[in-house]
């Protein structure tokens, strides 16, 4: 019997072709035809080490195989770049810390990387220095005669960039804390505490530690789409969350009319995505607390917002509008339809971006490097 699905997943991945063609990066048809055997090939190896896969539906492996062919990352590999992960009868995406590092390459954005973890040892034997401030420093030696020293606790993890065209670099540090916190919305770690099942935290702790430093400098970066793509449908997979719904499907017409609508969907413009994170903004401005207390909670500048954050955003803005409304009936403060109406929020300003030619609200390019000559501000 698992020989038998084996071959329909392999007469399922052959007969998808076209739509994995279609999203691969390519300089020619045939060179994405190449590219899309070549890939078809690793996901039926995949399938053939990993059993469990076979036990997945249908809708979310060709969701998950979709996903690795738009961000051209070949999965189950040694290179550690993406992964099919079975979840019951789920596939999933989860995508690697190298395979986060060469989407990060790709945007065109930084001139050069580094990430590391750091050990107990190494700080006890002053190999280890970091220094906060306005422009944090990290000192990180290695001493050739003591290996041992990169062995046992892990203390803490960095990533670091310098990004094209100059200026100061950028630099995230995860302590042990910081770690805890993301264990615990891990559906895989929750699973390996309870049932004993596969865990990267514990099979691959050093790369989980590394994956969630540079998860967190990448929120600071500009956004690329497929950038935030990988990051959010990482996140899902870490929640246990479904990342991708695909209608009824059957192994022929009907997978690959679904695979195909995967590859073409739709991706928001720059000014949607201005609009969005304007609304997310005005949203949590309207509970009258700072933009820069969401900025800290959801660990990203406004302006470098993607759709899950900004959705966040407005949950977090809901949720601080019904604690406030507790608390004034806690209170006795008098309910909201006995109260003098209130004013909304002030809109932000717009601005024509001379760089990009569209329409900005001021507060998202507050950081811009380029805000002093900028002659938008100017008027």
């Amino acid at each position: 019997m698992s020989q038998l699905v084996t071959n329909d997943i392999a007469g399922l991945i052959t007969s998808q072709m076209p739509a994995i063609a279609l999203v691969m990066n390519g300089t020619s048809e045939q060179d994405r035809k190449s590219k899309a055997e070549r890939f078809a090939r690793i996901c039926l190896t995949a399938v053939r080490k990993n059993q469990k896969l076979i036990k997945c539906t249908q809708e979310s492996f060709a969701a998950a195989l979709m996903t690795c062919a738009q961000l051209n990352l070949e999965p189950n590999t040694p290179q550690g770049l993406a992964y099919l992960i079975p979840y019951g009868n789920e596939c999933q995406f989860q995508i690697g810390y190298k395979g986060l590092l060469q989407l990060v390459y790709r945007s065109g954005i930084i001139a050069s990387f580094n990430a590391d973890v750091v050990y107990r040892a190494e700080v006890e034997n002053g190999l280890f220095e970091y220094r906060k401030g306005i422009t944090p420093t990290i000192t990180h030696k290695v001493d050739l005669l003591h290996p041992e020293d990169r062995e046992g606790e892990l203390i803490a993890a960095y990533a670091a960039c310098t990004l094209k065209g100059g200026g100061e670099g950028l630099l995230r540090l995860v302590d042990r804390k910081d770690i805890e916190r993301a264990q615990k919305t891990s559906a895989s770690l929750a699973a390996y505490k309870m049932y004993g099942k596969d865990s990267p935290w514990i099979s691959s702790p050093e790369a989980m530690w590394m994956k969630t430093a540079i998860k967190r400098l990448v929120s600071w970066l500009p956004q690329t789409e497929m950038l935030a793509m990988a990051v959010d449908l990482d996140d899902k997979a870490e929640r246990g969350e479904p990342q991708l719904s695909l209608p009824e499907l059957t192994p022929t017409a009907g997978l690959n009319a679904a695979l195909t609508e995967g590859g073409k969907r739709a991706r928001p413009t720059n000014a949607e995505m201005e609009t969005r994170r304007k609304e997310a903004a005005d949203a949590w401005l309207a509970t009258g607390n700072p933009i820069e207390d969401v900025e800290k909670l959801i660990n990203a500048y406004a302006r470098n917002w993607n759709t899950a954050q900004c959705e966040k955003v407005r949950q977090l803005a809901a949720e601080a509008m019904r604690s406030g409304a507790r608390q004034e009936r806690q209170e006795g403060t008098p309910a909201a339809s006995e109260r003098p109406e209130t004013q909304p929020a002030p809109a932000a300003n717009l601005i024509t971006c001379p760089k990009t030619e569209t329409q900005v609200s001021d507060w998202t390019c507050s950081d811009c490097e380029q805000r002093a000559g900028c002659p938008a501000w100017a008027e």
